[in-house]
């Protein structure tokens, strides 16, 4: 049974690795979260009444589950699967300051490197291969909250920047089918 959560965490703790190393030596670890929306949005309401966590709540890359589509395709083999994750947020806290500020402050030293890095250690992780081109919808936003993106009714404290990511589709494998795919 292919558990697209936990691959997603390992995909998670590697691309946080890379930041670490490729962008950024003194950066902590990318906060990740990958749940239904309400859940999301409860941890991140929890982590900011801690003083301790708070300090560790962004970056952070956010998946919805409750959006996540999983099946098996009839042009896969049994032992692969399909996801699609219609919606994936890379935040940090917002800053203030007009576009060009916010691209010198925000995206091209925090967000973008990040995305980069979440998508080098997706094209890496042994149970994830691509097919064609690998290039997802990413949009730039900045946002008051999350109730902005998921038109939701839970509200956060923090205003946001962030890339949207719309409907990655990953293909799967079970752990124990390492054959290299990623060159099909």
């Amino acid at each position: 049974m292919i558990k697209i959560a936990e691959i997603l965490t390992e995909v998670a703790a590697h691309a946080s690795e890379l930041y670490k190393k490729d962008y950024n030596s003194k950066a902590q670890p990318i906060n990740f979260i990958a749940d239904n929306f309400l859940i999301v949005g409860q941890e991140l309401i929890k982590l900011g009444k801690n003083a301790n966590a708070a300090k560790g709540k962004y970056p952070a890359i956010l998946v919805f589950m409750d959006q996540v589509v999983e099946r098996s395709a009839p042009a896969l083999k049994q032992w692969e699967a399909e996801a699609t994750l219609p919606t994936i947020l890379i935040v940090t806290d917002a800053v203030q300051g007009n576009g060009t500020e916010k691209l010198n402050k925000v995206y091209y030293p925090i967000l973008y490197p990040i995305a980069e890095c979440f998508f080098d250690a997706i094209e890496a992780h042994p149970q994830i291969f691509t097919k064609g081109d690998f290039a997802p919808k990413r949009e730039r936003f900045d946002r008051m909250n999350l109730v902005a993106v998921m038109g939701a009714s839970i509200a956060l404290p923090d205003k946001l920047d962030g890339i949207e990511i719309r409907n990655l589709r990953l293909y799967l494998k079970e752990k124990k089918c390492f054959t290299n795919l990623k060159k099909l």
